[in-house]
């Protein structure tokens, strides 16, 4: 399961941060409400930051949780 947890978070950190698919959020959260959220908050971010890249340095998980470690820096 941690893998799968982990795969499921490079998963959104590519198509969503990175990717700026807004439309994938929704594979990533069940909540409408949710999905409406981060839909939100990260379309002020990229507006904010259009050129925004984060790089995944380290993913530690245990069962159902997974922490990130990541920067953030310009696209290349």
């Amino acid at each position: 399961m941690s893998e799968e947890n982990k795969a499921l978070v490079r998963r959104y950190y590519e198509r969503v941060l990175n990717g700026r698919d807004l439309d994938a959020v929704e594979e990533f959260f069940a909540d409408e409400r949710i999905v409406a959220g981060v839909r939100s908050g990260c379309f002020a971010y990229f507006r904010g930051f259009p050129d925004l890249h984060t790089s995944i340095d380290q993913l530690i998980a245990e069962g159902d949780a997974v922490a990130v470690v990541s920067r953030r820096g310009r696209a290349v």
